[in-house]
């Protein structure tokens, strides 16, 4: 079943899609152009071999005839330019390079690096199932922050239908060499520019007041140890790890924490999302000095914005005006993904 099978309202969202966001508040916040707010329409033409721009994002949209258009990721260039990405099926994963150059996704006998610019493919041969999916697992398809490397969730359910993280998979973007990482160090969490993140909760004995932990696991592309810590339960595993592994940033108190690897708090941000909007989640970071945070706004709409760690100022990632789709079973945040991010 297809994830636009799952939209129960899908007009409605393109509805609401069409609508202004929002009335610019404190910090200004760009209202959508009327382009970036076109409908499908300007997503029915099929990718060129050769994209002429970098691509900012790309969206699962909110369409259900069964058309090519309605069932592909969507993929939205610098300058708003919209195109269906051949082979990428809406009900499969997607990543994005941090440049905007390149597009994995699975395919049926593994998975294919697409470059976007150039219109090479690289082929990923993998054996056995692909990953139950980010649904279930909470984990996708990422490529390294250098986009030289892309991480390939592994896992599968137990006797008591749980979801076990098996050992990623690492995959060379250039030439498609394949290495599965050792050791049970959990479910992949993001990059550093030193490695992959992974995560596992364990029980804590130690710490007053937590009965649980979070141990985080840096390792190489290679599969060296780089790091590793260990968070306090309360704090779950969404927290985001910084390009340099040393700091983590999550939602609290209405704004955003920042924590060393140590679990203590070293500095905050107050951004002021608009009436109706709250922050729902820190999607990464933009060099050590930013951060790409999620929205959530009426009737499930969504909205990125990249956030400045120095003052706090929100600017648009450009995703409001998408035609995202509004899918009852499933969180938001997977019905897009981010590539390039705007310039100042």
């Amino acid at each position: 079943m297809t994830r636009i099978a799952l939209v129960a309202a899908g007009l409605m969202a393109l509805l609401w899609a069409l609508l202004p966001l929002w009335t610019s508040g404190t910090p200004v916040m760009v209202r959508p152009q009327a382009r970036a707010a076109t409908a499908v329409a300007i997503a029915s033409v099929e990718a060129p071999k050769a994209v002429p721009t970098p691509i900012r994002f790309a969206y699962v949209p909110a369409c259900m005839d069964g058309s090519p258009p309605c069932t592909h990721w969507v993929l939205v260039s610098e300058r708003g330019d919209r195109w269906w990405l051949p082979g990428a099926a809406d009900d499969g994963s997607l990543a994005l390079s941090h440049d905007g150059t390149l597009a994995a996704y699975p395919v049926k006998d593994g998975y294919v690096i697409r470059n976007l610019t150039t219109g090479h493919f690289t082929r990923v041969k993998t054996k056995g199932e692909k990953s139950i999916g980010p649904l279930f697992s909470g984990t996708d398809l990422a490529f390294s922050l250098d986009d030289r490397y892309l991480a390939i969730p592994r896992d599968h359910l137990d006797k008591d239908d749980e979801v076990v993280a098996d050992p990623p998979m690492i995959v060379n973007a250039e030439t498609g060499a394949v290495r599965v990482m050792t050791g049970s160090d959990g479910s992949m969490s993001g990059w550093t520019s030193e490695g992959l993140v992974l995560t596992r909760a364990a029980k804590d004995t130690g710490t007053p007041g937590h009965v649980s932990s979070v141990i985080y696991t840096v390792r190489s592309p290679a599969g060296k140890l780089v790091r590793r810590f260990t968070m306090p339960g309360n704090l779950g595993q969404g927290l985001a790890v910084s390009p340099s592994g040393r700091m983590l940033a999550t939602p609290a108190d209405g704004g955003i924490a920042l924590l060393d690897t140590k679990g203590a708090r070293v500095g905050s941000v107050l951004p002021r999302p608009p009436a109706g909007w709250k922050l729902a989640e820190v999607a990464r970071w933009e060099g050590d000095g930013a951060l790409v945070v999620r929205l959530s706004g009426p009737r499930g709409r969504v909205s990125h914005q990249v956030v400045d760690l120095a003052g706090g100022h929100m600017r648009p990632y450009g995703t409001e005006g998408a035609d995202v789709a509004d899918l009852p079973m499933e969180p938001a945040e997977y019905a897009v993904v981010l590539g390039r991010a705007p310039r100042q």
